[in-house]
Formats: C-alpha cells, structure tokens, sequence
C-alpha cells in the first residue's frame, strides 16, 4: 500500500478518501500492511530528512490497529548495485 503518487493515480490524495479505504480495510479484517516508504520522498533533499508525507497515513493506520511491515525503498542504491554486477 502506498497512498498519494502518480503510478496509482493518486488515488488516496485526501485525508476523506484514505480514511475510508483504511475503514473497509478493517472492517474486511485485515491486520496489516506492506507500506513503502520511499526515500526520495523522506530526503527529498540530501541532508534534509522529512517524514511528514507519511505521519497521516501511519497515525490512521495506527489508530485502526492495523500493522505496519515498512519497507524504506531507496531506488539509487539497487541502480548502483546493479551497475556493479550485484543482484
């Protein structure tokens, strides 16, 4: 689950519409999510860490006792490794 980027058409792009797909997430039962956490959106700019584009959507997930594996994706890294011959 990611909430507000262009490859899902911003599809969760208010707090109204995040709120309810996080409701009929509860109400179907389930407990938890695999949430991206994208780098580029954390240090949008080098040095300067910024988390607030995810505290809405962990505090809702949080508040609905939904649990979070969070995976910090850093796409530069896996382009480095990749030109040094690593998986």
């Amino acid at each position: 689950m990611h909430w507000n980027h262009a490859w899902n058409n911003y599809q969760y792009s208010d707090r109204k519409a995040l709120e309810k797909t996080i409701s009929l997430m509860k109400e179907a039962g389930v407990g938890s999510v695999r949430l991206d956490f994208l780098w580029q959106d954390i240090e949008p700019v080098q040095g300067k860490t910024d988390y607030s584009k995810y505290d809405e959507l962990v505090e809702l997930l949080f508040q609905n006792n939904i649990q979070i594996l969070g995976l910090l994706i850093i796409p530069r890294i896996g382009r480095r490794l990749r030109r040094r011959g690593l998986p």
